[in-house]
């Protein structure tokens, strides 16, 4: 295993150069070894206007759709009074329990200033959706998320390496982890 993690206080490459990372789900993806890496600065995405109590469609985040051999790390934090559902793949939300579907929203910042609870993998155009809602009594004009991370180019590896760091880009599965 590598000595960088997922989900990490200080939001730093889960992988450095010449690393290897396991993709979960394994037998969809599997390791890799990292060959550049890029930090991507903070992206701005505007939802729009949102009616009172009120929520947007599933939207995929076209800006954070990468090329072919490559892997995204991202954080995430609303800038406006919004709450967002993250969805990878479009028919799972993310960071759910039995009975609830949980939101990121600028409380989120406050509970968890390092914004480990919002970290998101994407490999490749395997896309990353969010449904904003309004949860004011009040219209609003605009739902803006700051989006931030890095670029990782990357190369499959055929077997697997003696140490690697492990990232999830889908859901968790149920019944199943690492081995």
């Amino acid at each position: 295993m590598s000595t960088q993690q997922a989900f990490a206080t200080h939001f730093e490459p889960v992988a450095r150069i010449g690393e290897n990372l396991l993709v979960l789900p394994k037998e969809k993806y599997g390791y890799y070894k990292v060959t550049a890496i890029e930090p991507i600065p903070i992206i701005i995405k505007d939802f729009g206007a949102i009616n009172a109590e009120s929520e947007s469609k599933d939207t995929a985040i076209t800006e954070v759709e990468l090329n072919e051999d490559e892997i995204g790390q991202f954080r995430f934090i609303p800038l406006d009074d919004i709450e967002v559902e993250i969805k990878q793949p479009l028919a799972n939300a993310r960071g759910f329990t039995k009975n609830v579907v949980t939101r990121v929203s600028k409380l989120s910042a406050q509970l968890d200033p390092t914004l480990k609870h919002t970290e998101v993998f994407t490999i490749e155009d395997e896309k990353l959706y969010f449904k904003i809602k309004n949860p004011s009594k009040s219209n609003i004009s605009r739902s803006r998320v700051a989006i931030f991370g890095w670029k990782f180019k990357v190369k499959e590896l055929k077997a697997k390496p003696q140490k690697y760091a492990v990232i999830q880009v889908e859901v968790l599965p149920t019944g199943g982890g690492v081995e």
